[in-house]
């Protein structure tokens, strides 16, 4: 009787997991200390405009009032690692930042399929997505705002991996590996203030904006300006990123930038690419229907940055 009763509670315990979503073979959900969220002192100064009952608040331009303690203080960050990923085979680290209204495990891992599209891709890439605000209109970047805040957040990641692995060359791996950028929606505020700030800049050598240019066009401007002939950009946009797109694009050609209209074949060293996405392409549904069910998978295999040489 007591192994059953024991073998019943081991049962529930893995369905409640499997329930919740948190882990499997290759994805996990794992808890950061350098997280973008909850926040560190000197970004909650002036990030937090509301004191109530003890509670923080923050007036968000888009979301209205915002607390701390349900919106801004999940410091979980998915991490996925191939079952075939080989880390002494020029691995390269996919940054994923979500968009606005967003759960890491309700839209990151199962509505967009992200780690099954990095999975699928097989490019001997690991997937790493940190939560931002939590299911709320806001883009905000958190800790990443800080000067080298990112830099520290990898350097966690590559020991959070090893751990997660218990592979401690892994952890010296992902320490140095390329980088590149994906973006979604709202998550360009992130990929700008790491591009500024980040202290990774010569690691990162491409960016993929998926339907995610809202502003901050400079900042990619600048970056493209010294970068473009070492590193790769791509973004997609339906209609109403077009406008940040097209003065993206007037940035560009007025420092003689050349960049192409369209899909490439590969997203090489010095390409700069736009796509203009066609009426029917929904923004919410982009990453699981644009011109095929898998684009996020379609781009990762036409990179090569795990094919270059430094």
């Amino acid at each position: 009787m007591k192994i059953f009763l024991h073998c019943l509670l081991v049962f529930s315990i893995v369905a409640l997991n499997s329930a919740r979503g948190d882990t499997d073979e290759q994805t996990v959900l794992r808890t950061f200390k350098h997280a973008p969220f909850p926040l560190i002192d000197s970004q909650a100064k002036t990030f937090f405009d509301v004191l109530a009952e003890g509670r923080r608040g923050h007036n968000s331009p888009r979301g209205g009032l915002l607390w701390e303690d349900t919106t801004y203080s999940d410091n979980r960050v998915l991490l996925t690692m191939p079952t075939d990923f080989d880390g002494r085979k020029h691995p390269v680290l996919i940054i994923f930042l979500h968009g606005n209204q967003a759960t890491l495990e309700r839209d990151v891992w199962q509505r967009q399929q992200v780690p099954a599209q990095v999975i699928a891709a097989d490019i001997n890439a690991f997937l790493i997505a940190p939560q931002f605000a939590v299911d709320a209109l806001d883009s905000s970047s958190g800790n990443f705002a800080e000067k080298n805040y990112f830099k520290k957040f990898i350097t966690e990641t590559a020991e959070q991996a090893s751990e997660w692995k218990d592979n401690k060359h892994l952890e010296y791996e992902i320490k140095h590996a390329p980088i590149i950028l994906v973006a979604y929606s709202g998550g360009y505020y992130s990929a700008a203030h790491i591009l500024e700030k980040g202290g990774v800049t010569d690691r990162i050598k491409g960016i993929i904006l998926l339907d995610a240019l809202y502003g901050k066009e400079a900042v990619f401007a600048k970056w493209l300006r010294f970068n473009h002939r070492k590193k790769f950009f791509f973004s997609c946009y339906t209609e109403p990123a077009r406008a940040s797109n097209e003065l993206l694009q007037n940035l560009l050609r007025e420092k003689h930038i050349k960049f192409d209209m369209g899909m490439p074949d590969l997203l090489l060293r010095n390409s700069i690419n736009f796509l203009p996405m066609d009426e029917t392409t929904v923004h919410k549904d982009l990453l699981t229907q644009a011109w095929n069910s898998e684009p996020l998978a379609d781009l990762l295999r036409k990179t090569t940055v795990n094919n270059q040489s430094e």
